[in-house]
């Protein structure tokens, strides 16, 4: 099931929620992680599209789409999610995707994948310090990638 916010169901043109993908037989994800939603966090609907259709063909039972904090608190509700996906630059006047992240996982250890093109050296500090199951996957994402930093989260810090 998707949940998505009012923006990304208005720009699919349908208004609503699509459809869950099949799961993939193959994933190299725990069936645990993949039964849990995920939360992708990304304001540029292509981004997010992509990272959508490579979640999906992960195996992913639950998508939720937001481009901000605050879509996201509002589609999730009260449930914590399996994993977090977020980019870091949310655009301006907005809290980044490390404040995001922070504040949707609160002090619970969820795994957290930042896709991102702005990974530099002050970004690793904050979400090393933020974060103790984190990932840092550069863009552009291939499957092989946000797969391998969705393992590297579960098992702590790491850079892709």
């Amino acid at each position: 099931m998707y949940r998505l916010s009012p923006a990304w169901a208005a720009s699919r043109g349908d208004g609503g929620p699509t459809a869950p993908m099949a799961r993939s037989a193959g994933s190299p994800l725990p069936a645990e992680l993949l039964a849990r939603p995920v939360l992708v966090i990304e304001d540029e609907a292509l981004l997010a599209w992509m990272l959508e259709s490579l979640l999906g063909d992960l195996g992913f039972a639950e998508i939720v789409m937001a481009a901000s904090e605050s879509e996201a608190v509002r589609l999730l509700g009260d449930r914590s999610p399996g994993a977090i996906v977020s980019d870091i630059n949310l655009g301006v006047g907005v809290p980044d995707g490390v404040e995001a992240a922070g504040t949707l996982a609160g002090t619970a250890a969820i795994p957290v994948v930042f896709v991102t093109a702005h990974a530099g050296p002050v970004n690793r500090a904050r979400i090393a310090e933020a974060f103790p199951r984190h990932a840092i996957v550069a863009k552009p994402v291939a499957l092989e990638t946000l797969a391998a930093g969705l393992l590297a989260a579960l098992d702590g810090p790491s850079v892709h």
